[in-house]
């Protein structure tokens, strides 16, 4: 009723949940921009670059989360997974 009288709907209240992002649009696009320019670093070596470009820190989950966002794409690593050496374990 209260609702009713102070706005004329009684529609429930839209809600955003959920913590806002760190970036701005413009950092995002900087951000973008540097995982074009670095394509084969790593996340925590973007993450650095990151820092250095705008004194924001970012965690390697954040970029990966941001870079993710925006669409990007990074190479897959080419060379192939290590086999364990030795024997094995089983007795």
């Amino acid at each position: 009723m209260k609702q009713s009288r102070e706005t004329g709907d009684i529609r429930p209240k839209t809600y955003r949940c959920g913590r806002h992002l760190k970036l701005t649009p413009e950092q995002m696009i900087a951000l973008g921009e540097l995982i074009e320019e670095n394509n084969d670093a790593t996340l925590a070596e973007l993450s650095e670059l990151f820092w250095q470009r705008t004194g924001i820190v970012l965690s390697v989950a954040t970029v990966a989360r941001m870079a993710e966002r925006l669409r990007m794409t990074r190479p897959k690593n080419s060379t192939p997974s290590r086999k364990r050496a030795g024997k094995s374990t089983k007795t």
